[in-house]
């Protein structure tokens, strides 16, 4: 039985992160910008992305800031990894999985 930290459930997991990571990462940088956190953060519920307010601009520039630790303006990989596995984010990720849209492609809905 493989326990959540043996090495084999650590690689599952993050594995598992890095799919949902590239099914933001819409340009396919491999990097987390300022769009693409807009496009999660609405999926969430937290701004609309279609109209875009100073409120709505304002958190996703709070997220962005505090995700983003090396300050280049994008989320890369350990950022992601780091928020999800270490930080107790604001949002719990269980609610990133639970947003189907985020999953399909424009052709599957």
């Amino acid at each position: 039985m493989e326990t959540a930290t043996s090495p084999k459930a650590v690689a599952e997991v993050k594995g598992t992160l890095l799919m949902f990571l590239q099914e933001l990462d819409h340009n396919k940088d491999g990097l987390i910008d300022r769009d693409e956190l807009t496009v999660l953060l609405s999926a969430l519920g937290i701004c609309n992305a279609e109209n875009m307010g100073p409120e709505d601009k304002a958190s996703v520039d709070v997220m962005l800031a505090g995700l983003d630790r090396n300050g280049d303006g994008v989320v890369d990989l350990e950022e992601f990894l780091d928020w999800v596995l270490f930080c107790k984010p604001e949002i719990p990720f269980k609610q990133l999985f639970n947003t189907k849209h985020l999953f399909l492609t424009p052709e599957d809905e």
